[in-house]
């Protein structure tokens, strides 16, 4: 091996070539006996292995988060003779956290008097997060201790900060049973772990556990019980984990707040997988998908289907959509974009009643057309796309008439089959609505000059079977940058200019 032990002149290191390779290219050395103390690395090694203020103590300079990880590499180098045990970790150096790769190996065939070399490489920072600000503290650096346990149960060796930790000096806990440390209620689950690794069925367990100080503080640690020693002791890591305990505390309360808010939205919640299967549904969204499973259980998929409603969130980052339900009912989906674990979250509303409120407050009640309303909106939403779009303003040219000679009753059934007329003479993307009184529009696709003599011929026609005479239209082409009233002054002056050339061609009486 890499190191011999002569009579009582200490360790010694043989060169730099017989190192394992982790070890030798380390851009620094530290050396340490089987308790972690210092060994002085021999020149022969060559190099600038000098002891540093940052070589001192190095695992108390670790972070939190990495220490247990390199406490474990190390116990088992020195239980593995020979192997090299790798750990990437963030190390405090000054006022600064750097990333650096740590490579332990004991250089001693006999574990209970190993040397373990300790090799530090620097790793480019720019590729790895750095720390977390909270645990970043310099001044604020975690609780832990390294304890070796005898096999009746006897501290044979401690270091770490254990004053702090424990409320007891290393000479105080030295020859101590190791479960005067623990809260009785851990006692047991202590127990079975140390006796599942003594018996070989681990290589190591973990587990969280109180230890109780000598001013009887409790503090929740996670204590990693290493592989024995040929001599039968164990060596156990405790590290305080009170914070991140805390931290667990407060975000399981948060996310209880979170599912109790969502437990009492008065909308649908729910999460799915990819392919619309739930895994989480409020009360509101199980009474509106009447229990199903997934949602193409209750989709009408001859419309839509989650496929569907997926691939537009994706694409889009999120999705709002109607879906109608084979019972008639129409839900409202809005989901957001898979998160990269597949999952899908989103909301649903029965928007049944609002879409037919929505729908009645758009129809005029008597014919049942589109209503002035419904039309000015939808002239300027075809104006602001750019559509290429005709509007037909129609006057009915002796509704008065029959108002004055039949009542308003006749009256209002001569308008209903108006309006039956005019549905019936438009196009799929077309609307016809009543403007008002005995006025109405057609919304039109473009239509070619003599389309447009066709349909006058045919409203004119109509109107007239209708019970309502003739009627007056005029035409105009929507245009860019229009308004709905420059549009609807144009039709009403065509429509009159019309009227008149009627009233021209009208025979003499």
């Amino acid at each position: 091996m890499m190191a011999a032990m002569s009579g009582n002149d200490g360790v010694h290191l043989m060169g730099r070539e017989r190192l394992p390779a982790a070890i030798a290219v380390a851009g620094r050395l530290l050396a340490r006996d089987i308790d972690g103390r210092s060994v002085a690395l021999p020149v022969a090694l060559g190099g600038d292995h000098g002891r540093r203020p940052e070589d001192a103590d190095h695992l108390t300079r670790l972070h939190n988060r990495d220490r247990p990880r390199n406490a474990r590499a190390w116990a088992d180098a020195i239980n593995d003779p020979g192997r090299v045990y790798t750990v990437d970790a963030w190390v405090h150096v000054g006022d600064r956290w750097l990333y650096r790769r740590f490579d332990y190996c004991n250089l001693l065939d006999d574990a209970t008097i190993g040397v373990v070399l300790v090799g530090v490489t620097a790793l480019e920072p720019e590729v790895i997060d750095p720390p977390p600000q909270p645990m970043a503290m310099a001044h604020e650096p975690a609780r832990w201790s390294i304890l070796r346990i005898g096999p009746l149960g006897r501290i044979l060796r401690a270091e770490g900060t254990v004053d702090d930790l424990y409320g007891r000096t290393v000479d105080e806990l030295v020859g101590m049973n190791g479960l005067t440390l623990i809260h009785p209620d851990d006692h047991e689950a202590l127990l079975d772990a140390w006796a599942d690794v003594v018996e070989g069925g681990s290589a190591g367990r973990a587990l969280r556990q109180r230890v109780v100080s000598a001013s009887g503080a409790v503090t929740w640690v996670l204590a990693s019980i290493g592989r024995p020693d040929p001599d039968g002791s164990v060596m156990i890591h405790d590290l305080d984990i009170s914070a991140q305990l805390a931290a667990e505390e407060a975000l399981r309360t948060s996310e209880e707040r979170l599912r109790k808010l969502a437990r009492d939205l008065p909308v649908g919640v729910f999460v799915s997988d990819s392919d619309g299967w739930f895994e989480f549904t409020n009360e509101a969204c199980r009474e509106l998908l009447g229990g199903s499973a997934c949602f193409d259980e209750f989709l009408d998929t001859g419309t839509t289907s989650w496929a569907t409603i997926l691939d537009t969130a994706t694409r889009q980052g999120e999705v709002s959509v109607d879906c109608p339900t084979p019972d008639g009912r129409l839900l409202r989906i809005r989901c957001q974009a898979p998160l990269p674990d597949g999952t899908v979250s989103g909301v649903v509303e029965d928007v049944t009643s609002t879409a037919r409120w929505r729908e009645e407050a758009s129809r005029d009640a008597l014919t049942g057309l589109a209503n002035r309303a419904a039309l000015t909106r939808e002239i300027a939403r075809r104006v602001a796309a750019g559509a290429t779009s005709l509007v037909a303003f129609i006057d009915l040219d002796s509704f008065k008439r029959v108002n004055d000679l039949h009542g308003h009753d006749e009256g209002d059934r001569v308008l209903i089959r108006v309006g039956e007329a005019l549905r019936g003479m438009i196009r799929d993307g077309d609307i016809a609505g009543r403007w008002g009184g005995d006025e109405f529009v057609l919304l039109m696709g473009d239509l070619p000059p003599d389309a447009q003599s066709d349909l006058r011929r045919r409203v004119d026609a109509s109107m007239a079977t209708c019970g309502a005479g003739g009627a007056s239209i005029g035409f105009t082409a929507l245009r860019p940058d229009d308004d709905v009233r420059a549009v609807i002054t144009r039709a009403d002056r065509a429509m009159y200019a019309d009227k008149r050339r009627s009233s021209a061609d009208a025979p003499r009486t």
